[in-house]
């Protein structure tokens, strides 16, 4: 019975760092508007810690897909933005509220998509038919951090380091305060911004912050120290003597 217990629980945690490491991922975030005639427009895009905005899904009336430098697909999914809003009003004299349909002509929509290193397009099909075409840049590897051109420590490493301004708290634990996870009030994401606070803080632990969570002794072991304490003063005046 004790070794099924040990089985389960071990299950319960490996399923858990599963869904975490599935949940969190680097994703390209494309910011579009789209028009009910099926034009599509991309206002921005950038990248970013995140989750996959889709379930699995084999339709709806746009494609998107990712190519490779090599035009090799590395990502498909199917979906359709709604250009209706529901809303409902209370209607005097009655229980039930009037249902309202606002049909919309454009309609921004944020996608986050898995990045993939060998990423190069973005194409967005409208029924089959092209409607974006889009090439996603964002290291131009010339040394410099330049977060005006989406370079960040996760979209350009070979130019933004740990601790670089570039828009991106990177939290990485490395003896560099991040200055941006202070500028987007996320210190506790970067233990490095926290630590010496006297606050054991969120993501701190005595192994990686021993001055801030610092190790509460039982009674014994106090009194263990203790009676080593003696010993050792004893011993340095016997050795004296």
């Amino acid at each position: 019975m004790k070794n099924v217990k040990i089985i389960v629980i071990v299950s319960v945690l490996l399923l858990m760092l599963a869904t975490v490491a599935y949940g969190l991922q680097e994703v390209l975030v494309l910011n579009l508007e789209f028009s009910k005639d099926g034009s599509v427009r991309i206002i921005d895009f950038s990248l970013a810690d995140g989750e996959e905005s889709f379930e699995l899904s084999e339709a709806g009336d746009y494609r998107i897909e990712v190519l490779s430098k090599d035009n090799k697909v590395l990502y498909v999914k199917y979906f359709t933005p709604q250009f209706e809003i529901h809303t409902s009003t209370p209607l005097e004299g009655q229980n039930l509220p009037e249902l309202i349909t606002f049909l919309l002509e454009k309609r921004n929509v944020v996608l986050k998509l898995p990045y993939f290193e060998d990423g190069k397009t973005v194409r967005l099909f409208y029924k089959n038919r092209v409607v974006l075409e889009q090439e996603i840049v964002f290291c131009n590897n010339n040394g410099v951090c330049e977060p005006s051109g989406k370079e960040n420590l996760l979209s350009c490493p070979s130019d933004c380091k740990s601790g670089s301004t570039d828009n991106y708290c990177d939290g990485i634990f490395d003896g560099i305060c991040d200055q941006d996870c202070k500028n987007q009030g996320r210190e506790e994401k970067d233990v490095d911004c926290t630590c010496g606070n006297n606050i054991c803080d969120q993501r701190e632990t005595q192994e990686v912050c021993p001055q801030d969570c610092k190790i509460e002794l039982s009674f014994w072991q106090k009194l263990l120290n203790f009676i080593k304490s003696i010993l050792t003063g004893l011993w340095g005046v016997k050795n004296e003597t």
